[in-house]
């Protein structure tokens, strides 16, 4: 998802919601200890809020293993004291029941993050999705690029959102 919303206009929506985006430190395929490395290597750079786009396969299969927890943990620590913002995971119609197990999985030990990472704030990108299923390559969870521009801007909306939220409670 994170490669695709960037190449889709991530960074223009981010900027509209006056959020500007300040790095990007993952790719395609990377995992998630070298990720929360590279974030953790990260802490240098002047930015409030960390956003996280783990890809669908890797937070599937790691949450069918009971390793997502742990990985939960090992990046909202990576991001130090900043306001962790991570989308939950969603399901396209084309989807196996197994994965959408999974996927439930992983977005319930985000959820149960929280009571261990009060800077942990997941967005509920499941009900996003499921409510377009216009966005679907029908390649379970891909999306087409209109798809892709269309969460770029509901997630800088949910960033926005949540650090205004943020601000209000302290």
């Amino acid at each position: 998802m994170g490669i695709d919303l960037i190449n889709n206009g991530l960074k223009d929506r981010l900027a509209f919601a006056g959020c500007d985006l300040k790095w990007t430190g993952g790719a395609r395929g990377i995992e998630v200890e070298a990720g929360a490395g590279v974030l953790a290597g990260a802490a240098d750079i002047d930015a409030d809020i960390v956003l996280v786009m783990l890809g669908y396969h890797n937070a599937n299969s790691n949450a069918r293993r009971g390793r997502f927890p742990a990985l939960i943990d090992m990046v909202v620590e990576a991001a130090g004291p900043r306001l962790v913002v991570w989308p939950m995971y969603g399901a396209t119609d084309d989807c196996s029941a197994n994965y959408k197990s999974g996927i439930a999985v992983a977005n319930q030990s985000l959820q149960d993050a929280t009571a261990r990472w009060p800077n942990l704030r997941p967005v509920d990108y499941t009900s996003l999705l499921a409510a377009h299923p216009e966005y679907s390559q029908q390649r379970c969870p891909h999306l087409l690029a209109n798809g892709s521009k269309e969460v770029a801007g509901w997630l800088a909306g949910q960033i926005r959102e949540t650090a205004n939220a943020v601000l209000a409670a302290a």
